[in-house]
């Protein structure tokens, strides 16, 4: 029985002013796994004119005919407004079509996953709600806990908080939204990345991890008993040192 074809990746357009056709370009020229971008093909058209981009383009009737080498554009029926360096109002409802859609077609499992390009912070404000960044705007789309993760060949990084100020992350760092956010990442480790025992090291919060309580008391009374707790079912979680 012949392997099934795995489905494409959509990539949501984000902002139109800025860098997003030059990354996209890039990844047509590499052999990468099959993508689509969800935008205006008129304004793509423009922008790889303007770039002096020889890259061909194939509009999609159906994500299941991406051709390889091209770039692969599924139309919005938004208009983009022309324009680098510039942030256009107008454009708004178009990156957000875009975004919507990628999520629509990942939750019908017809993708295989979600890129998003890089947006402006202020764009995404939806019935007067103010989301600060991709992840917190997809999880309240998915209904579930955000989780960011950073990662490179050889680590990856959970934060426990997102866009937020520097002065507010204390007052997020609680033990019940520690230890979710923690079995969130472990049940990611598990099925996103294939590591059934993985090994995390949980950072503290203030310098010289608190040191006994002289300079913060959230490593002594938050995150080590959290640590301990999932420790007794099992995980094999450390830290802070």
């Amino acid at each position: 029985m012949p392997l099934k074809k795995k489905p494409p990746i959509a990539v949501s357009m984000g902002e139109p002013g800025g860098i997003n056709i030059e990354i996209i370009s890039q990844c047509v020229k590499k052999k990468l796994p099959n993508f689509f971008l969800i935008s205006d093909p008129k304004w793509v058209e423009k922008c790889l004119k303007e770039l002096n981009l020889e890259i061909k383009i194939n509009i999609l009737d159906d994500i299941e005919t991406c051709i390889k080498g091209y770039l692969n554009i599924l139309p919005i029926k938004y208009r983009v407004k022309y324009g680098f360096k510039k942030s256009y109002e107008e454009n708004i409802p178009a990156i957000i079509e875009s975004l919507d859609l990628a999520v629509k077609l990942a939750r019908q499992k017809k993708v295989s996953g979600i890129v998003t390009l890089p947006i402006l912070k202020k764009t995404l404000i939806i019935n007067g709600i103010h989301y600060p960044g991709h992840t917190e705007y997809l999880g309240k789309k998915s209904n579930k806990k955000p989780l960011m993760i950073m990662l490179n060949k050889t680590l990856k990084v959970a934060t426990l908080t997102t866009h937020i100020p520097i002065r507010l992350v204390p007052n997020k760092i609680t033990k019940s939204n520690l230890e979710k956010t923690i079995k969130v990442y472990i049940k990611s480790l598990n099925r996103d990345f294939g590591l059934k025992d993985p090994k995390l090291a949980i950072s503290a919060l203030n310098p010289h991890n608190g040191e006994d309580g002289k300079i913060g008391n959230e490593e002594i009374k938050i995150i080590t008993p959290v640590i301990k707790k999932l420790k007794k079912q099992g995980n094999k979680i450390y830290g802070p040192k």
